[in-house]
């Protein structure tokens, strides 16, 4: 008898697995912020206090998602659409979003900033598992079923360019392609749209210098070292430096300000220099059990006849196993720096309670499916 199968309300392949990322996020959130808020003269804890408390209100929604209906979201995903689109359109606007690092990506509510690409990623997995549901047909075998999703696509990547935000317009994409490839897209329209998204990326590194540096120095980051690859080469060598079984929670030397977003988009390579290896293992097994029952859960939703709910804990998957490739990638240094959060346990509050949202959503849909 599997664990999802002891109780008809709580599916623990999916919980002890998020719970697990959570927690490991908070430790290493704690060690890896401290200098870093010493230095902006805050409480050593003062990030590990902020991550505990987006982490425990993203558990609250993930509770608050058993109780919601998401046939909801099916006869509403015009208007969710519709939301996304506002949400990414109002940052643009002079005043609601000020700049933060030369982007404007937060729109600030009371005493928090909910970062809009978050949300988005979570709206438009929603949106499209809905569209492919009530045109699985047109798409499987018309050229405008699966043309009216790369319009989607196309305005919302612009739209996340100009903030800039490259990291998750790239998401987007892998979302995109990855379901339409899933609902059975003819595979010379899947290889035409993998074409034209690699052409543009390609031309989006040329006209911007800063991506252009970036591209370079990822190449050869230790002919960079002191300027655009200081960050992949602070990053390699603190994987370098950790070893096997790592130099001890709270002894990474590069968090001492060498390596920077330490706590953010490369905790990574912290987690790789004071667990070592062994560490990082345990973190990919971790996210392979956690991904592995989603995609056991959207097989089964399929096999019962249930589409949009496959769709979406398989969008989920794509949206979450995308940003472990490209952060991960990034600070192994095979894909060029791109700030990324690692699921469930880098900082950042939108990320969280995003991800728990989304990931309510899918355990309810296992628990209803009984996968």
């Amino acid at each position: 008898m599997s664990l999802s199968e002891g109780t008809s309300r709580w599916d623990f392949h999916i919980i002890i697995p998020v719970l697990t990322l959570f927690c490991l996020g908070l430790v290493m959130v704690s060690s890896a912020s401290m200098p870093i808020a010493l230095s902006l003269k805050l409480s050593s804890l003062h990030f590990f206090y902020r991550h505990l408390i987006h982490g425990l209100l993203g558990i609250i929604l993930f509770t608050v998602m058993q109780r919601v209906n998401i046939t909801i979201f099916h006869n509403r995903s015009g208007l969710l659409l519709l939301l996304a689109l506002i949400l990414l359109c109002s940052v643009l606007v002079p005043g609601i979003s000020p700049p933060v690092n030369g982007s404007s990506r937060w729109i600030k509510l009371g005493i928090m900033s909910i970062q809009v690409s978050e949300v988005v990623k979570l709206l438009f997995v929603l949106y499209l598992a809905s569209y492919l549901t009530r045109h699985q047909e047109t798409v499987s075998n018309d050229f405008i079923g699966f043309f009216r999703p790369m319009v989607i696509l196309s305005s919302f990547s612009v739209l996340l360019l100009l903030e800039p935000d490259m990291g998750s317009c790239v998401v987007l994409v892998a979302i995109t392609l990855g379901m339409l490839f899933f609902s059975g897209i003819p595979l010379r329209f899947l290889m035409l749209l993998i074409l034209i998204a690699l052409l543009i990326f390609y031309l989006l590194i040329l006209i911007a210098p800063y991506r252009l540096a970036r591209f370079m120095s990822f190449q050869d980051p230790w002919q960079y070292a002191m300027h655009q690859g200081y960050q992949l080469t602070h990053s390699l060598m603190a994987i370098g430096k950790g070893g096997f079984w790592g130099v001890g929670l709270g002894q990474s030397l590069h968090r001492l300000s060498y390596l920077p977003e330490a706590h953010t988009d490369f905790i990574f390579s912290i987690i790789c220099e004071e667990l070592g290896w062994i560490g990082a293992l345990t973190l990919l097994i971790t996210y392979m059990w956690l991904f592995t029952r989603m995609w056991i859960v959207s097989k089964k939703c399929m096999l019962n006849d249930q589409p949009y709910q496959a769709y979406i804990v398989f969008g989920v998957i794509l949206w979450l196993s995308s940003q472990v490739f490209i952060n991960m990638g990034v600070c192994l240094g095979i894909l060029p720096t791109k700030g990324m959060t690692l699921p469930l346990i880098s900082y950042g509050g939108s990320s969280l309670l995003m991800i728990f949202v989304a990931l309510g959503i899918v355990h309810q849909i296992s628990v209803e499916e009984k996968a």
